[in-house]
């Protein structure tokens, strides 16, 4: 994998994965209104999507690492 394709996958994930779990959690919120329970359930899947997230964004980095020091593409 170029060192192009690995920076852009993590730019990707560090665009749309907050845009994903908005989405996400408006959609949590609208379904239990809409269920007549007023429990904030998406609230809860925030802080582990952004652990997740950062596990991930982590895992990405250190992938990255051999290409940025060898130079090979």
């Amino acid at each position: 994998m170029c060192l192009f394709q690995t920076g852009l996958v993590h730019v990707l994930m560090g665009v749309l994965g907050p845009v994903v779990m908005a989405v996400w959690v408006l959609v949590g919120h609208v379904i239990v209104i809409v269920r007549g329970v007023f429990v904030g359930m998406g609230h809860v899947a925030v802080p582990v999507f952004v652990r997740v997230r950062r596990i991930v964004g982590v895992l990405f980095g250190h992938r990255r690492l051999p290409w940025v020091l060898g130079g090979i593409c």
